[in-house]
C-alpha cells in the first residue's frame, strides 16, 4: 500500500450472514491481521469497520480491539412499543462506532423513503453515531441519462429533509411514544438537543450540523449494476462520485450563506432552509472542506477488481457486500489501497 494522508474507509456488510461463533471467528483472525495489514491501512488513514448482524453486534464490539463496529441499520425511533426494532441509542449504548442507513435492500424490501431515512439520519446523529448514508439508481433511471440528477437528488432531498425537520422545532412529545414508562433518558436528550434552536444557542445547533457534515460518509450503490451483476466502468464510477461531491458541495454553499431574516418577512430564497418562525437559521462561517467528505463504493466490490475501483479518482473506500465473508478476501480488499 502506497501512503495516502487522504482519509479511507473499508467496512463489510455482512447481511443477514454469519451465526455467533463465525462471526466470533472473523473478527479475532481480522484483529490478528492487525500488525501486518491495518498498521499499515492507518499509515495510509484507512479506517477498517465491520457490520454484522444485531444479535452479534455487542460481542464483535467486545472482540474490536482495533477495527471499528457498525450496525446495519436503525430505528426511526429512539424507544417505545416498536416490536423488532432497535434504537441508535441501543447501537451506540454497546459501543459502535457507524450505521448504515438507505440501503438499497432496506429501500426495496422495506420501503424505506428518503423521509424515513431523514428521521434515522436524526438518530443517528443525536446518539452520536457515526452515519453511512447509501445512495444509488436503479438500470431504468441509468438507461435514462439523468442517473447523475437522481442520485444528486437523493442525496439533496434527505439531507434537507433533515434540516428541515430539526428546523421545524418539533414538540418533545412528537418523538416519544405515548404509552411508553420508560421515557426519561430520551426526553432529557430532545430537551438537550431541541434547546440549541434558541436564537441565543444557535451556535450549538449549528455544531449539530457541522459535526454531521465532517462524520458523514456517502456510500454509492450502483443497483443496476449489482442486480446484474455487473461492474460499472472507471469512468461511470469517477462521474458518480464527482457528481455526489458537486452535490455535497452545493448543499453546503447553501447553509454557509444563511442569515437571519426579519420575521415578518415574506419573501425567502430557499424556503427549506426556514423555521415555522420565519427565521433563518444562520450557518455562514461554517468552514469545512467538502472534499472531506468521504464517498465509497459499493457494488460487487471484490479482491480481483479492488485496486482499480479504489484507486479512481473521487473514490474514498469501499463498502463491500459478499466478498467481505471471507476474511481473507476482505484482507486482500484492503491491501488494494
Amino acid at each position: 500500500m502506497k501512503k495516502n494522508l487522504k482519509k479511507k474507509f473499508l467496512i463489510a456488510n455482512w447481511k443477514m450472514s454469519k451465526n455467533y461463533r463465525d462471526s466470533l471467528s472473523y473478527i479475532q483472525t481480522l484483529e490478528k491481521h492487525y500488525k501486518d495489514d491495518i498498521i499499515s491501512a492507518n499509515d495510509n488513514n484507512i479506517t477498517i469497520s465491520i457490520a454484522p448482524s444485531f444479535p452479534f453486534l455487542e460481542s464483535v464490539c467486545k472482540h474490536s480491539n482495533n477495527v471499528k463496529t457498525a450496525a446495519q441499520d436503525c430505528a426511526k425511533y429512539d424507544s417505545g412499543s416498536f416490536t423488532g426494532e432497535v434504537s441508535a441509542s441501543m447501537i451506540r449504548s454497546i459501543g459502535a462506532h457507524y450505521v448504515i442507513l438507505g440501503h438499497s435492500e432496506r429501500r426495496k424490501y422495506f420501503l424505506e423513503t428518503d423521509d424515513i431515512i431523514a428521521e434515522k439520519l436524526m438518530r443517528a446523529i443525536l446518539n452520536d453515531l457515526i452515519p453511512i448514508l447509501c445512495c444509488g439508481e436503479s438500470l431504468k433511471m441509468r438507461k435514462s441519462g439523468n442517473h447523475l440528477d437522481y442520485v444528486a437528488n437523493q442525496i439533496d432531498y434527505t439531507i434537507k429533509s433533515l434540516i428541515k425537520k430539526l428546523e421545524n422545532e418539533p414538540s418533545i412529545d412528537d418523538f416519544i411514544t405515548k404509552d411508553s414508562s420508560t421515557h426519561d433518558n430520551e426526553k432529557q436528550n430532545f430537551k438537550t438537543f431541541f434547546s440549541s434552536f434558541s436564537e441565543q444557542n444557535n451556535f450549538k445547533w449549528k455544531q449539530h450540523i457541522l459535526n454531521f457534515f465532517k462524520n458523514l460518509i456517502i456510500a454509492y450503490e450502483p443497483i443496476w449494476a449489482i442486480g446484474a451483476n455487473k461492474i460499472p466502468t472507471t469512468k461511470e464510477i469517477e462521474d458518480m462520485h464527482g457528481g455526489i461531491k458537486k452535490c455535497l458541495k452545493n448543499i453546503m454553499d447553501a447553509l454557509n450563506v444563511r442569515t437571519f431574516v426579519d420575521k415578518n418577512s415574506s419573501k425567502f430564497d430557499n424556503k427549506i432552509f426556514h423555521n415555522k418562525r420565519g427565521n433563518g437559521l444562520i450557518m455562514n462561517n461554517l468552514s469545512l472542506d467538502i472534499g472531506e467528505i468521504p464517498v465509497i463504493y459499493g457494488g460487487n466490490l471484490n479482491s480481483s477488481n479492488a485496486s482499480s475501483i479504489l484507486r479512481c479518482n473521487n473514490v474514498d473506500g469501499g463498502l463491500v457486500g459478499r466478498a467481505s465473508l471471507n476474511v481473507k478476501d476482505f484482507v486482500s480488499i484492503l491491501r488494494s489501497f
